[in-house]
């Protein structure tokens, strides 16, 4: 699987997936890649359940 790295994020955009992250019981990276698929209209996988993400501009 491919690793990405970021640096230098402004606060304001590191502790929002860092709360949402705690409130959903996954990692920091778990739910970097749950934002980046809702993100990029990816479909999203919850078990049983299937989730299409939709972005609305």
């Amino acid at each position: 699987m491919a690793t990405i790295q970021a640096r230098d994020f402004p606060e304001g955009i590191y502790t929002k997936p860092v709360q949402l992250a705690k409130a959903e019981h996954r990692s920091l990276a778990q739910e970097t890649i749950v934002v980046l698929k809702k993100a990029l209209g990816f479909t999203i996988d919850y078990g049983r359940v299937k989730i299409f993400a939709v972005i609305s501009g």
